[in-house]
């Protein structure tokens, strides 16, 4: 399968995204893709140490801190390169 049609299945699939980094300014890029993706109706899980609430979204300080439910709604896998370590 094409890198493409990946995605494509990916983005079908799936509406649940997990941004880590995901800063609570609205001037920052993340902040402004995570609140379009949440327009679009994708649940936006933010992971940053650095705040409580992004988005209206609960902020949680890692990957390993999300909830068993919430981390059932992700993809096994993460295209982000030591990150994979820490998905089952």
């Amino acid at each position: 399968m094409k890198v493409k049609e990946e995605i494509d299945d990916i983005l079908a699939e799936y509406k649940t995204v997990a941004v880590v980094g995901l800063s609570g300014d609205p001037s920052k890029y993340s902040h402004v893709v995570a609140r379009f993706l949440q327009s679009k109706g994708w649940q936006i899980i933010p992971v940053n140490p650095n705040v409580t609430e992004v988005l209206g979204e609960k902020s949680y300080k890692s990957l390993l801190d999300l909830p068993e439910d919430l981390q059932k709604k992700l993809k096994s896998w993460i295209f982000l390169g030591d990150l994979r370590t820490f998905c089952p």
